[in-house]
């Protein structure tokens, strides 16, 4: 049986990845420069409100015929950077095939904790998911597709306890997820430098917004997807969380897409590896 690796293993294989990738401003910024070439070209309704603050804000791509498959995408940033903005180029496949888009601002730490974010994605679904003939989307055709932290944030809204939350959903208002170099278990957070930032005090607070120590929404179709060259941490990440998931999900899949990093491997959902296994979940 493969040895589970420490916790002290899992955090210094994720703080050499995020030193020696995330938090290079060059990749930000053309991330940056793309983006608004590629919103300058497309049918969008930017800045749309889902609550009062001010990052609280999707941009929402409509397609022409009514009742589409909606895709929701949350960024990544370790939970304290980047903008909806900056992603658009990776809509064009989805776009293509008829889908709606809707891509999530949320509120960044250290202003607000991480908690405080569950909520905000949490919200930005209710508001999609009540304004169905307002955005001419299929209510049963929803998928949320996240890379890194907004993997963590996508794995939040497909474990939560939606009639608690609203007793007017469904206990499975998103159909399938596609889930990119996410962080399901905050423990190793924790013990990173900007842990403190993050809202991350103790053991509990971190398990408590961990969807490893959840359960999914019944019926979820799932698939897990990490770039090859990314560290063995973040690959440790989704087998663990399809480890937990699978007694209670059927077809969970773990994908390790060829020839990418944590960023790269965003290129391919816009047309490759990425985009194809959102399709076919669908």
């Amino acid at each position: 049986m493969k040895k589970r690796e420490s916790v002290s293993d899992i955090t210094v294989g994720m703080a050499l990845n995020a030193a020696s990738i995330y938090w290079q401003a060059d990749i930000e910024a053309a991330f940056r420069e793309a983006g608004e070439r590629s919103l300058a070209t497309r049918k969008v309704s930017r800045d749309l409100p889902y609550g009062q603050a001010g990052l609280q804000r999707f941009d929402f791509f409509p397609v022409p015929r009514p009742h589409a498959r909606l895709l929701i995408f949350i960024h990544g940033g370790y939970w304290q950077a980047m903008d909806k903005a900056e992603h658009a180029p990776l809509l064009a496949g989805h776009l293509a095939a008829g889908w709606a888009v809707a891509v999530l601002n949320y509120r960044l730490c250290p202003e607000v904790t991480i908690a405080d974010q569950v909520e905000d994605v949490r919200q930005a679904l209710r508001h999609l998911w009540h304004g169905v003939e307002r955005y001419g989307i299929d209510r049963e055709c929803i998928q949320v597709a996240g890379h890194s932290a907004g993997g963590h944030l996508g794995a939040c809204l497909v474990s939560s306890d939606w009639p608690t939350l609203d007793p007017a959903m469904p206990a499975t208002p998103i159909r399938s997820a596609l889930l990119i170099s996410g962080i399901f278990d905050l423990e190793p957070m924790r013990h990173m430098s900007f842990g403190p930032l993050l809202g991350l005090p103790d053991e509990e607070t971190a398990r408590v917004l961990s969807p490893l120590w959840t359960g999914p929404n019944p019926g979820l179709r799932l698939h897990l997807a990490v770039g090859e060259w990314e560290s063995e941490a973040f690959h440790w990440q989704s087998r663990e969380l399809a480890r937990c998931w699978g007694e209670r999900l059927e077809g969970i899949e773990v994908s390790s897409v060829a020839d990418t990093h944590h960023f790269s491997v965003l290129e391919t959902l816009s047309s490759g590896a990425l985009l194809r296994a959102s399709l076919a979940l669908a």
